[in-house]
C-alpha cells in the first residue's frame, strides 16, 4: 500500500447550515472494482481532515489485490478518531461497503456508531427547484461551476487498476489517484449548495424592503450566505429569484370577493337571501322561514376586497374561493404590511412552500 498526504487550502465547511463539527469530522470516498463487496475490492480511499492548522487529504493507494486489508485498516484506524463522516450518497453504497469489507476480515470498527452526515441526502430535495436532471456529485459540481481535472468514469477506474496492479505504472498510478482526488476536493466545493437551504426553510437575514405594486407584493430579502448560482422558480401565485446575497420575492394579490368557512357547521343556519351563515344563538331571531341548517359546504361568510395568498393556515381569519378549493388567502391591510413579525412569519411560510415543507 502507498499512502499520499497533502494540504489542502482552507474552504467554508458550512457547518452552521449542515450542523456537524467539521474539526471533530472526516470526509471520504472509496474506490471500488465493483458493487459487491463479496466479489470486488477496494483499492483507494481518500480521506479530508483537519490537522492542527491546516487541512489535509490522504490517499490510501493498493498496489495489488494483497493490499486491501491494510488500505481498508488505515482507513478504519483515522476513522476511529473522528465523531462524524461526511461523504455523497456513502450511506447508500460506500458505508454498507466498508462495514461488510470490515466484518469479512474481522476488524474492529466505529462506522455503525460515527454520526453520518450524506450531502446528497441534505441536497436532493433541491434537484427540482434548481432544475437538475441529476443529482449525482459531477452534475452538482458543473452547477456551480468548478471544473476538475479528471475526466474518468467508475468504469474507467476498475480497468486502470487492474492494469497498474499488472505493471506498476506511474502513469496510471496518478490518473487514479487523481480521480479520487477530485472527488475529494469536489466534495468541498458542492457544500457551497448548503447557501440553498436556509432560503428554502424559510430562513433569511433580513427583510430589506416591501413594495406594493398593482396586484403583487413584492419583498426584497438579503440572505446569510452567498449562493453559488442565481435561480427562479414559481409555485403558483409565488414567484422567488435568488442571486448572490438577494433574493426577490413576488407574490401575487387577489382581487374579489371570497367566503371564510366556519369549522362547525352544525353550530350554524345558512341565510338563502344573504347568501351567508350565522351562528344559531343570532339565528333565533330570524324567521325560519328565511333559514336553514347550515351545510359544510355554505357555512360562510363573504367579503371583497384585496387578498394576498397563504401556503397554510397562518393568518386569520382564512379565505378561500369555494369549500373544495385548497388555495388559503387572507385579507391584505396596511396593519399586515406595517408589522414586521407578521411579513417575516408569513414571507418565511411562503418560502419553505417551494419547497413542499414549512416553517
Amino acid at each position: 500500500m502507498i499512502t499520499f498526504t497533502e494540504s489542502v487550502p482552507d474552504f467554508d465547511t458550512y457547518d452552521e447550515i449542515l450542523g456537524y463539527d467539521p474539526k471533530r469530522s472526516l470526509f471520504f470516498d472509496i474506490e471500488t472494482t465493483g458493487f459487491s463487496p463479496s466479489s470486488s475490492m477496494v483499492f483507494l480511499i481518500g480521506v479530508l481532515f483537519f490537522d492542527e492548522k491546516c487541512w489535509k487529504l490522504t490517499q490510501f493507494l493498493a498496489e495489488g489485490p494483497e493490499d486491501e486489508a491494510a488500505v481498508l485498516c488505515a482507513f478504519l484506524d483515522t476513522a476511529a478518531r473522528y465523531d462524524t463522516i461526511v461523504h455523497f450518497n456513502g450511506s447508500t453504497f460506500d458505508v454498507p461497503y466498508l462495514t461488510k469489507k470490515a466484518d469479512s476480515y474481522g476488524m474492529a470498527h466505529t462506522l455503525g456508531r460515527s454520526l453520518s452526515l450524506d450531502l446528497y441526502k441534505k441536497y436532493r430535495f433541491l434537484g427540482k427547484i434548481l432544475s437538475l436532471e441529476r443529482m449525482n456529485q459531477s452534475s452538482l459540481e458543473a452547477f456551480i461551476g468548478w471544473q476538475r481535472k479528471d475526466r474518468l468514469t467508475g468504469k474507467h477506474m476498475v480497468s486502470l487498476f487492474q492494469k497498474y496492479a499488472v505493471s506498476g505504472d506511474f502513469t496510471i498510478r496518478d490518473l487514479l489517484l487523481l480521480h479520487n482526488h477530485d472527488d475529494m476536493i469536489g466534495m468541498t466545493k458542492i457544500l457551497g449548495i448548503s447557501a440553498y437551504i436556509p432560503l428554502l426553510y424559510g430562513n433569511f437575514d433580513s427583510l430589506r424592503s416591501v413594495r406594493y405594486i398593482p396586484a403583487t407584493l413584492l419583498a426584497s430579502l438579503t440572505l446569510a450566505k452567498p449562493i453559488p448560482a442565481a435561480f427562479s422558480i414559481h409555485n403558483g401565485p409565488y414567484h422567488l429569484h435568488a442571486e448572490g446575497c438577494r433574493a426577490t420575492l413576488q407574490i401575487e394579490l387577489y382581487e374579489g370577493t371570497l367566503c371564510h368557512f366556519f369549522p362547525n357547521y352544525k353550530e350554524y343556519y345558512y341565510l338563502p337571501l344573504e347568501d351567508q351563515a350565522i351562528h344559531k344563538s343570532v339565528a333565533a331571531y330570524v324567521d325560519k322561514e328565511y333559514r336553514v341548517p347550515a351545510k359544510a359546504c355554505n357555512c360562510y361568510i363573504k367579503k371583497s376586497g384585496q387578498f394576498l395568498p397563504q401556503p397554510e393556515e397562518l393568518i386569520l381569519p382564512a379565505f378561500k374561493r369555494s369549500f373544495d378549493d385548497s388555495e388559503l388567502y387572507f385579507s391584505y391591510s396596511d396593519e399586515f404590511i406595517s408589522s414586521p413579525e407578521k411579513l417575516n412569519d408569513y414571507i418565511s411560510a411562503v418560502l419553505c412552500s417551494f419547497a413542499g415543507h414549512h416553517a
